[in-house]
């Protein structure tokens, strides 16, 4: 065989081989995903419709996932189709939090602050007014920010430790032991409600990691915006035992009812208000882990047995989605939650992985999920049919 034959011959072996190679990272990643990879991972996909169980199929419609670069701290989800996304840029010419706009429909980030080291965030139902927290000269700030206009509307020296936005013009905040309604326009601040026996200080530079705050409490608001509930420990006393108690209060009159949930509760890892005065509950009570209803009257109601978090309600459908954990795996539930308990429940998607962050946008039509890689972040949105 001549030089040149014995040439071809190797680089016709060689692509061979990388055929061979390539063929092989497609079926052991998935074609989608060697696709989002190959085309730097900054794509959407369509999901393998075969990843998914039967019952799950039957209420999805479709499955998006889009890889984003940067680490994806904190999400809400927005009426007009958008979700507002805190960040922090993980790429080697800049560092620190971003806050940005992203669009479900077209799959694109739009930035709205970048220069902040924004460490929490909170918007109107409209996604028209937007409140986060940042510091300046190492002391914090709240900022009101119009999303339409990109622009900052105003800025005072000091923040709540948890802040919940009813409609765009006002604000529900934590401060210290105080449930307070800020006037954003005025910038004066209603107090409605104290909580007994809580002190908590404004966090410190040193108790934020990376741009996410260590959120010791929550606050959440009931589906009509109009009550919101904070599940609070009674320390116990010389003539009293130790309680768990949910709070709700009337954000309109003050009017603060006090419900005390019976049993003992070991930790209440995460609450979602539903119905007028519901609330679903994930934690541990009398020893055994899972998710309950808890009534006005303050009786739990067990409903599904085992560990779960990230819960997130749906008022439209009256469908609660969930993640279960166990065996070193992270599922995603959902059940129509009603007065009969947890109902229809099926699996929207098995072995995920970590998942920090649950939502339902505003529509109740897709349920987003996040996960974290090494590099960035994962969305995941399903949208139920």
């Amino acid at each position: 065989m001549s030089k040149q034959g014995r040439l071809d011959s190797f680089w016709g072996r060689l692509m061979v081989l990388t055929a061979l190679s390539v063929l092989v990272a497609a079926l052991f990643l998935g074609a989608g995903e060697w696709y989002l990879r190959a085309m730097n991972r900054d794509k959407t996909i369509i999901l393998d419709r075969s990843l998914f169980e039967e019952n799950g199929l039957n209420r999805i419609d479709r499955m998006i996932k889009r890889y984003s670069p940067d680490s994806i701290y904190e999400l809400q989800t927005l009426r007009n189709g958008t979700v507002l996304v805190l960040s922090q840029k993980q790429d080697e010419k800049s560092s620190g939090s971003a806050l940005s706009i992203f669009d479900l429909a077209g799959n694109s980030l739009i930035p709205l602050v970048e220069k902040e080291d924004v460490v929490h965030i909170v918007a109107s139902p409209d996604g028209n007014s937007i409140l986060y927290q940042t510091f300046r000269d190492n002391q914090p700030e709240t900022v009101w920010y119009d999303a339409a206009e990109k622009r900052e509307k105003g800025r005072w020296t000091e923040w709540g430790n948890w802040t919940l936005m009813p409609d765009d013009r006002h604000s529900v905040e934590l401060y210290h032991n105080y449930i307070r309604v800020r006037d954003l326009e005025t910038s004066e601040s209603r107090l409605i409600a104290k909580v007994e026996d809580y002190r908590m200080n404004i966090p410190k530079k040193d108790q934020l990691s990376g741009s996410f705050v260590k959120q010791l409490m929550t606050l959440a608001l009931s589906p009509d915006r109009t009550h919101v509930f904070m599940p609070f420990y009674r320390p116990a006393t010389t003539d009293s035992e130790g309680e768990d108690i949910i709070y709700n209060i009337d954000l309109n009159s003050g009017a603060m009812e006090t419900i005390a949930v019976n049993g003992v509760v070991g930790d209440i890892y995460d609450i979602r208000p539903w119905g007028k005065s519901n609330v679903a509950l994930s934690g541990r009570i009398g020893g055994v882990e899972g998710i309950y209803s808890v009534t006005s009257e303050g009786q739990p109601k067990l409903l599904k047995e085992g560990l779960y978090d990230q819960m997130t309600y749906n008022p439209v459908s009256n469908m609660l989605a969930y993640t279960a954990r166990g065996d070193g795996r992270s599922r995603v539930m959902a059940a129509t939650l009603d007065d009969k308990g947890l109902t229809d429940e099926f699996t929207v998607y098995d072995n995920l992985g970590y998942i920090h962050s649950l939502q339902w946008s505003a529509d109740g039509e897709t349920l987003l999920a996040v996960t974290d890689e090494s590099t960035g972040s994962n969305v995941f949105q399903f949208r139920m049919k």
